[in-house]
């Protein structure tokens, strides 16, 4: 809803009641508040309507899931207040178990639900209100894959210990868990000033937490265990001034975003560090405010029917300061006390021609900045920002009389000061490499075969890789400067293809649309040395459903099936540093999932 949510770890959160997603690639300085270099998601909720309507969903599949959805809307005060209200209930058992104590691994149990409320009684002005209230209390956990070095014995091995001999399990004697709670308040105001003229307002508030307990060596001897904590409050204030002229639209912004961070990595060692020092193994933790300053204009000129000319600027600032301490084995304390700030210019500049109603041609350069990065807990030097410069080109098109949509692009990027992640003195931070080149090609199109049947195709290549790139490698060549110029960037698959065939057919007035969907991801490698020890091989992931709607049109039956072949898929692996052990830790994509889903709208 206009509103950006800062925390990577709070996006992950469950979508509900959502009305639609739009997703827009490459930089979009000059159109939204918050900065972005490699494109912007933006998820649209569901608004008050005037009328009553609502909807109640009920899913049920295996590992026990049990899900309700559900939403109500209409008038509070005639003429003047709109309100809505949603609720969504998770609850699904493990697709792993903790061996040692029996407890379900990679579980899931959620809840969380929106207030909206809207003003409608005014011709020049409106408001809307979304309260947002998310939790989650899960067992995920880091799944062992092993070693990295097949010369080091781990001494918890040494020991006795025994990983779990399938990879969805794990063997630890800590309790695993994690939760996720948060707070969010978004209030839209607009004023229609003109005819021609108008005034948006976008405030955000938002309050997060996340607690975690995992494994790092997958086994029941006791010695490292990973605490995380992670608190964040942010507010962010934004001001839109659009115009519609007689040739042109045009966008003003102002923007802020404040947040504070407070957040820790505790690793608990072997029994001497907790039963007689009675302190950590290592601990990172620190406080990090932050402050964002932007103002921003975007203008698409129509020259004439056919020609248009899209220009923006931004300007970014941002200031960040921090104060904490990193612990290391010897009980050695480092204070930590930093302050930085960055600014950057970035313009953009596009052109289209419509070469008809159904062919249009568009090429676009734009710039991009990232802002720079402290690592909380850990005394390194501040992280620069990263900026890109980005051309694009493409068509957008319909054929054999509509029945046809091809979409495509060809994109090249240049990223300097690319932020990657690496594990370092037992925590993953991030650092800078030099420079990265991405280019590649993405189709989508559209297909009506005819009035039952329906193909979909979107298929993108990509050749990501570091242009310059001088770093070392810890866990081989530690010491020792690697050129990595050439090598991939990390989870940069090639070749990614995704066919999807939907059929619609009536039977005794209950009408059946099926859909039977085929992803192809190519092979990809999980950092930037491009090792097997981090890797994942080509998938090939297969999805259906058939949806079913009643003659009466509210009531729908919908029988789905998620990865059906049941494929292991690697999402991640973190091949973590000496202090623990050069551990291979890894998350997994869902195994095969099938369930029904019975709806009823009104």
């Amino acid at each position: 809803d206009g509103a950006v949510i800062s925390r990577p770890s709070a996006q992950v959160s469950s979508f509900f009641d959502i009305e639609r997603l739009e997703v827009l690639r490459g930089p979009q300085g000059s159109l939204y508040g918050r900065n972005a270099t490699g494109g912007s998601i933006n998820i649209h909720t569901r608004r008050p309507t005037d009328e009553l309507e609502g909807y109640v969903d009920v899913t049920a599949g295996n590992y026990d899931l049990q899900e309700l959805e559900t939403a109500i809307g209409g008038t509070l005060v005639e003429g003047k207040v709109l309100g809505r209200a949603a609720f969504k209930m998770q609850k699904r058992d493990g697709y792993g178990e903790n061996l040692f104590d029996g407890r379900d691994l990679d579980d899931e149990d959620l809840s969380a639900f929106r207030l909206g409320l809207a003003y409608v009684g005014s011709d020049s002005f409106d408001a809307f209100l979304s309260l947002t209230h998310f939790e989650t209390d899960a067992a995920g956990d880091y799944h062992y894959l092993g070693q990295a070095r097949t010369d080091i014995t781990p001494r918890e091995i040494a020991q006795g210990g025994e990983p779990a001999p399938d990879i969805r399990d794990n063997n630890s004697e800590n309790t695993i868990g994690g939760s996720k709670d948060f707070d969010s308040a978004t209030l839209h105001l607009q004023w229609d000033l003109t005819e021609d003229i108008s005034l948006k307002s976008i405030t955000n508030y938002l309050d997060y937490v996340r607690k975690a307990r995992t494994d790092l060596n997958g086994t029941p001897v006791q010695f490292y265990a990973n605490n995380q904590f992670e608190s964040s409050e942010h507010y962010s204030q934004e001001f839109q001034l659009n115009w519609d002229g007689e040739n042109h639209t045009t966008l003003f912004g102002l923007y802020y975003f404040h947040e504070d961070i407070d957040a820790s990595i505790t690793i608990d060692g072997p029994p001497p560090y907790t039963n007689v020092l009675n302190r950590p193994f290592l601990q990172f933790e620190g406080q990090q405010e932050s402050d964002s300053y932007a103002a921003f204009w975007n203008t698409n000129w129509s020259l004439n029917e056919q020609w248009s000319i899209t220009t923006g600027l931004r300007y970014s600032k941002d200031k960040k300061q921090d104060v904490g301490s990193r612990t290391i084995p010897t009980g050695v304390v480092f204070p930590i006390a930093r302050k930085d700030s960055w600014d950057d210019w970035t313009p953009t500049l596009g052109v289209e021609y419509a070469f008809s109603d159904d062919l249009l041609f568009y090429l676009k350069a734009s710039e991009g900045y990232k802002t720079g990065v402290m690592n909380i807990g850990n005394n390194s030097p501040s992280v620069d920002p990263e900026a890109i410069m980005s051309l694009e080109g493409g068509i957008k098109s319909q054929w054999w009389d509509n029945r046809l949509q091809i979409n495509a692009a060809v994109f090249d990027s240049t990223i300097e000061d690319l932020q990657v992640q690496r594990p370092v003195d037992g925590n993953l931070i991030t650092v800078n490499a030099a420079e990265a080149d991405i280019r590649g090609i993405e189709l989508e199109s559209v297909a009506l075969l005819s009035e039952s049947l329906t193909l979909k195709l979107n298929a993108a290549y990509l050749d990501a890789e570091f242009s310059e790139f001088i770093t070392q490698n810890t866990t081989f060549q530690p010491g020792v400067d690697i050129d990595l110029k050439g090598n991939p960037l990390p989870n940069s698959p090639k070749t990614q293809v995704d066919l999807t065939l939907e059929h619609v057919a009536n039977l005794s007035d209950f009408d059946i649309q099926s859909r039977f969907q085929v992803v192809y991801t190519d092979e990809r490698w999980f950092n930037e040395f491009k090792e097997d020890i981090s890797y994942q091989e080509s998938t090939t992931v297969i999805n259906a459903n058939a949806l079913v709607t009643f003659p009466d049109e509210r009531w729908t039956l919908n029988l789905w099936g998620r990865n059906l072949t049941d494929e292991e898929i690697i999402s991640h692996i973190n091949v973590t540093s000496s202090a623990i052990g050069h551990a291979l830790l890894a998350t997994l994509m869902e195994p095969r999932t099938y369930g029904v889903t019975l709806a009823y709208d009104f």
